[in-house]
């Protein structure tokens, strides 16, 4: 009767129960088990019926049995052979199914194990876990004798200590000997009264160091539960606070910039503020300095006595209009910053760049402000005397008839051109500062003036020439399409990043120009037969022997009768009678020769690398076409003579 009842329990329990044999080789390894019997919850459990389990081996069901990786064959066979009973929690499948098994040896290589879904009980450990590991506060579980039993993530994190490391050490291992009998009465106390007992005391880190922790300590008669809290922490930030003050107040007698503090007689939400003088008035009427520093009295010339109590209508009693702009703008953005001119208490002005914040308490209300300001009236001045000069040097170059630019050197454009520059050039500035530049240049002139340009640069950055001036003179293209000489007198100017950019002055000096090649032209020149003349010869004598022309014929001319033309028929006649004899020379003159006028009736001409046979020719064919040139009244008559120079031994005639 009783195994009857035993039986109908096994069959209906809730649990999944199941008799197995294990099978072995012959040196006793498992390899699989073998169901003798199994209950109504099991054959539910893999969702085969009672027959489709008993008699069949564990491999031939391994898709119904195995799960979450566990091996149920290991831990089956050490129980029938070797441990007689055990127990586990395993995770059986993927969507987080845990259950308990238990195991006990019922015969030689025979286990009967039950399991059931724990599922629930896990989850609710794994979330008494993470509460306990996720809060920020340090706790410690101990045992009635003081043994750790359990520490959680904030506290290893605090005293730097992994889990295995405090396990099962005495509590007092880790306390400062000299806090351990306040911690010893402590624990006493709340074992007997059986209530929560506070006390501040040091541990000690894993780097030796210790921290002091204030922690509540509570029995709950089979283990004592502690929180604590890092006062060494708060301590600390305590010292931090008063390091920064003592600074803060370093800072504000030190510092050259001007420091105030102003609060309000009762703060102001500031969503009630209008734009109601009389309301801001009021605002600006209770607001009072009530801290200041030294900087900020002489900035306003006075002391700190008489400025502390002092109000913001006071202030801006001369400028109420800006003081209300300030207290509205400083509201509303938090943080004004800007240049502010503000009348001082002796009745003169000052320009100042000041930092107005706004301060607020922990509702978000408007208590008052904290300024700090410095002079800027040093400042204000440069940039009066700059904007001045900029209006001159606009003003100068705008109106000035030569034309001034400025040229970026590394980034190769124009940063500047006068306006000049289309009474001199045609072109706009623009034209010249967004365009291409070079195409205005005389293409024999462009890499001449990069390269000049780039040593003048190199000079002026070793020796910082700031007062000379270099000249450059190059040919420009007009809008019209005409060429023009400008002369530019240039210099640099370096700026901190070590960029530099050229400063020029130009003027157009065509007509200069004209008149120089006029000068030299008239300098080698006869002016009554355009023929070079003697001057001009000489140096071209010594030229062509240096430069070994040989044989240098040279062919010597003269006009006969030029004298008594003159007398006879006139100064216009004999000029004529020169001017066709130069002009017949040259008509037999190649393009290395060369004729001139010697004075008077006489000519010459130079025939390099010419022979004296090839010279006679020359001289024959002129000969003859002089005596068909017909002047006023009378032939060209001429006489001719030839010398030769083989070498530089040889003289040349005078």
């Amino acid at each position: 009767m009783q195994d009857k009842w035993s039986n109908q329990i096994t069959e209906n329990s809730p649990y999944c129960i199941a008799h197995v044999r294990i099978i072995t080789k012959k040196d006793n390894e498992p390899v699989d088990y073998t169901y003798v019997n199994v209950n109504k919850a099991y054959s539910t459990f893999i969702q085969l019926s009672h027959d489709q389990i008993v008699g069949k081996r564990a491999l031939e069901l391994s898709k119904r049995i195995t799960s979450g990786g566990f091996d149920w064959l290991s831990f089956l066979a050490r129980v029938a052979l070797y441990k007689e009973f055990d127990e586990t929690t395993q995770k059986v499948s993927d969507d987080g199914k845990y259950i308990h098994i238990v195991a006990y040896r019922v015969g030689e290589k025979e286990v009967a194990f039950s399991f059931i879904d724990v599922t629930k009980e896990v989850s609710q450990l794994q979330l008494h876990e993470q509460l306990f590991n996720l809060t920020p506060t340090p706790v410690i579980v101990l045992s009635p004798e003081g043994i750790i039993l359990r520490v959680n993530q904030e506290w290893q994190t605090l005293f730097d200590y992994q889990p295995q490391e405090m396990a099962h050490r005495n509590m007092y291992d880790f306390i400062h000997p000299d806090d351990q009998r306040n911690v010893k009465t402590c624990m006493r106390r709340i074992e007997k009264e059986g209530n929560t007992c506070s006390v501040a005391t040091r541990i000690r880190s894993n780097d030796g160091s210790y921290k002091e922790i204030f922690w509540r300590a509570h029995h709950t008669h089979t283990y004592i539960l502690a929180a604590g809290v890092d006062l060494s922490f708060i301590k600390k930030n305590e010292r931090a606070l008063q390091r920064q003050l003592d600074l803060q107040n370093m800072f504000m007698e030190t510092t050259v910039s001007g420091f105030s503090q102003m609060m309000l007689d009762e703060p102001i939400d500031p969503l009630t503020i209008t734009d109601s003088h009389l309301d801001i008035d009021e605002y600006l009427k209770s607001e009072r300095i009530v801290s200041v520093n030294d900087a900020f009295a002489n900035q306003y010339h006075t002391t700190k006595e008489i400025l502390l109590g002092k109000t913001g209508y006071e202030l801006y009693k001369d400028d109420l209009n800006s003081g209300r702009s300030n207290f509205i703008e400083s509201v509303r953005l938090g943080k004004l910053s800007g240049e502010f001119h503000m009348k001082l208490v002796d009745g003169t002005t000052s320009w100042f760049y000041a930092d107005i914040t706004t301060l607020k308490d922990s509702k978000g209300r408007i208590v008052g402000h904290m300024i700090l300001q410095i002079d800027i009236n040093a400042r204000k001045k440069v940039e009066f005397e700059l904007n001045r000069s900029e209006t001159q040097f606009r003003l100068l170059s705008e109106y000035a008839s030569d034309m001034i630019w400025s040229y970026n050197f590394h980034k190769g454009n124009f940063s500047y051109v006068s306006p000049a520059i289309i009474n001199i050039l045609g072109w706009t500035p623009d034209d010249v500062i967004q365009g291409d530049y070079t195409r205005y240049l005389y293409e024999e002139d462009l890499i001449k003036v990069k390269k000049q340009i780039l040593l003048w640069a190199i000079e002026y950055r070793k020796s910082k020439c700031v007062n000379k001036k270099w000249i450059l003179q190059l040919r420009h293209y007009t809008k019209k399409g005409t060429l023009v000489w400008i002369e530019s007198a240039i210099n640099f100017k370096e700026y901190p990043d070590s960029l530099i950019e050229v400063i020029g002055v130009s003027r157009d000096i065509s007509d200069k120009k004209k008149a120089e090649a006029d000068l030299v032209y008239s300098s080698y020149h006869d002016q009554l037969t355009k023929v070079f003349n003697r001057r001009y010869v000489n140096e071209q004598v010594e030229l062509l022997i240096h430069q070994k022309a040989f044989p240098l014929s040279i062919i010597t001319c003269d006009v006969n009768g030029l004298k008594l033309t003159n007398d006879v028929f006139g100064h216009s006649v004999g000029d004529a009678l020169l001017r066709n004899t130069g002009s017949l020379l040259q008509s037999f003159a190649g393009k290395l020769d060369l004729v001139a006028r010697d004075g008077g009736d006489e000519f010459l001409m130079l025939l390099p690398y010419t022979s004296r046979e090839q010279a006679q020719k020359i001289m024959t064919k002129i000969k003859k076409e002089s005596e068909t040139i017909y002047v006023g009244k009378t032939y060209l008559s001429l006489s001719l003579g030839l010398s030769v120079m083989e070498n530089e031994d040889d003289s040349y005639i005078d």
